[in-house]
């Protein structure tokens, strides 16, 4: 990595101490910069047959690699963009009609499940650059 670069580290909560604690050892402690939060779907979650506390967030490190280091603003604003949230593209449970045509390809969701979005909303969607 060159001497100004930086790193972004996403985890869930499986593994997010054990990373943090190799990331301090490689990039040193004082070269952590922020622990950025990630929200996920609130859903019910049944595990093992009962019902569980679902994961909400991920985390992102951001480490630099040295005093030269400097972020540059690579983010594109998008129209009516929420912040900070990851949407599955797919829902339990069925609908009708099942298929939706992606980028000119008709596709099934998984079975069990139903697309998330309308196929009005996938073609706006396939618009944005």
């Amino acid at each position: 990595m060159a001497d100004d670069g930086s790193i972004f580290v996403r985890q869930d909560y499986h593994f997010g101490h054990y990373i943090k604690l190799v990331m301090d050892e490689v990039f040193g402690k004082e070269n952590f910069q922020n622990d950025l939060i990630v929200n996920r779907i609130k859903k019910n979650v049944i595990q093992q047959g009962r019902q569980s506390i679902p994961t909400a967030v991920d985390s992102i490190f951001l480490y630099f690699k040295s005093i030269n280091s400097k972020l540059i603003n690579v983010f594109k604003k998008l129209p009516n963009e929420k912040p900070g949230y990851w949407h599955a593209m797919d829902s339990s449970g069925i609908r009708y009609p099942r298929e939706r045509v992606f980028w000119g390809k008709v596709m099934l969701p998984p079975d069990g499940r139903h697309w998330a979005l309308s196929q009005e909303s996938i073609r706006k969607m396939g618009k944005l650059n």
